[in-house]
């Protein structure tokens, strides 16, 4: 007989947060907004593309390669409680979504 899983409780987060967590982020380019091409960082062989999802707030900077497109760097910058202390699964978020969102599906 197999053994009950025991999960621990989901911590509370924005909703924005659980949609991007299951879903996945909504990116708009935001490379053109940024300070004046005066200030903004040259790479020699790779173009900055800057990324601000707009449900949750995250921004992603990207600099790929202008010869091939390749990725050259990537880094994120989180909104504040974002992050979770404890190890939450895809499962854990989509059972979420589905109680979170659940008008959605009525």
């Amino acid at each position: 007989m197999p053994r009950a899983v025991r999960r621990k409780p989901m911590p509370e987060m924005e909703s924005a947060f659980v949609r991007c967590r299951t879903l996945g982020h909504a990116w708009s380019d935001i490379s053109g907004l940024g300070p004046s091409p005066a200030h903004r960082i040259t790479y020699l062989q790779g173009q900055r593309v800057m990324l601000r999802c707009s449900s949750c707030g995250t921004c992603r900077e990207d600099v790929w390669a202008k010869n091939d497109g390749h990725l050259i760097h990537r880094n994120y910058t989180y909104p504040d409680s974002y992050h979770l202390a404890v190890k939450v699964t895809r499962s854990d978020f989509r059972r979420k979504y589905l109680t979170t969102f659940a008008e959605l599906f009525a």
